[in-house]
């Protein structure tokens, strides 16, 4: 059924013959390679700890270092934001001055009034009021 039998199969039955040494402790030159081995594992994860540990420290400088260097670029780009905000709202207010002021004056049905607060001429149907003061 599987291409590859699975790792977690019992062994077969019939085990090999293994040779018994005559002792159930081990030489001391087997606890020397233990040893040996132990402490190269140790040693090889002690460096890749230094590693990983030196580079995320890197990592951390050229982070701190960015931001440090963008910090201020980031407020002066909402100081200009703000300045170009402010403009903004500036011509929009003369923008709708200008729409109402034109509005005002091209529109046919206060062409007369448009006249009259434009120059000195006052409308032919109206009468000048001349107020004198009284005499005693």
């Amino acid at each position: 059924m599987y291409a590859t039998r699975p790792d977690s199969i019992d062994p077969p039955l019939q085990s090999t013959p293994r040779p018994r040494s005559g002792s159930r402790h081990p030489s001391p030159k087997t606890l020397a390679q233990r040893e040996a081995r132990r402490r190269a594992q140790l040693n090889a994860q002690l460096t890749e700890v230094c590693v990983k540990l030196s580079l995320n420290t890197l990592l951390a400088l050229a982070f701190i270092s960015a931001l440090w260097h963008l910090v201020p670029y980031h407020h002066q780009q909402r100081l200009m934001l703000q300045e170009a905000q402010k403009t903004l709202t500036e011509s929009e207010e003369r923008v709708a001055d200008l729409q109402l002021s034109f509005s005002q004056l091209f529109d046919p049905k206060q062409t007369n009034a448009a006249m009259q607060s434009q120059s000195y001429r006052v409308d032919p149907s109206q009468r000048q009021v001349i107020w004198l003061e009284p005499k005693h």
